[in-house]
């Protein structure tokens, strides 16, 4: 019964902290912070994620809180929007998706955080254990997922401006 009570804690848990992460300020999300911080050397751009735990091959199976809540935005409409937009509004929705890694990423470190403190209230180490490593295997992933996207998404938006820039420089028919 103690699993199924801590199962319950954490769900709840979960859910509580996804529903604040969703309603807090876009301006608290805007910049690298603590809970969301900038691309490391090592993570070389993200690429460390796709070399070596080949996460471009499983993060689509992801399940994506998105597509659940209405209040949170669903990575399937990054491709289906971006591709029907002008310049400055694909720049200003690729900045809002890197809002929302950062948002998700916090999201799921506080969580994950959270999972070593199923040993204060439970005297089974086993069960504590088990509740920290299922805190772990469940929100591990998802903080890579973020860190993998955003830097891509940074790269894009560099690129939208420049695509922008270039279209501006290139003379037309009529001005030939």
């Amino acid at each position: 019964m103690t699993l199924i009570w801590n199962l319950v804690i954490w769900a709840t848990f979960g859910a509580v902290c996804a529903f604040i992460g969703a309603v807090l300020p876009e301006k608290w999300f805007d910049h690298d912070s603590l809970l969301a911080p900038p691309t490391a050397k090592w993570e070389q751009g993200g690429g460390i994620y796709s070399r070596v735990f080949r996460i471009h091959y499983w993060k689509d199976f992801m399940p994506d809180l998105g597509s659940m809540i209405s209040i949170v935005m669903p990575k399937q409409k990054l491709d289906t929007e971006v591709r029907h937009q002008e310049d400055a509004d694909e720049k200003a929705y690729l900045r809002r998706f890197v809002i929302e890694t950062r948002r998700a990423e916090a999201v799921h470190w506080i969580i994950l955080v959270s999972g070593f403190f199923y040993r204060i209230w439970n005297d089974s180490l086993l069960i504590s254990g088990i509740m920290s490593l299922l805190t772990i295997v469940t929100n591990l992933p998802f903080i890579m997922i973020q860190r993998f996207n955003r830097p891509r998404l940074v790269r894009l938006i560099k690129l939208t401006g420049r695509r922008k820039t270039k279209k501006r420089e290139e003379p037309t028919a009529v001005e030939t």
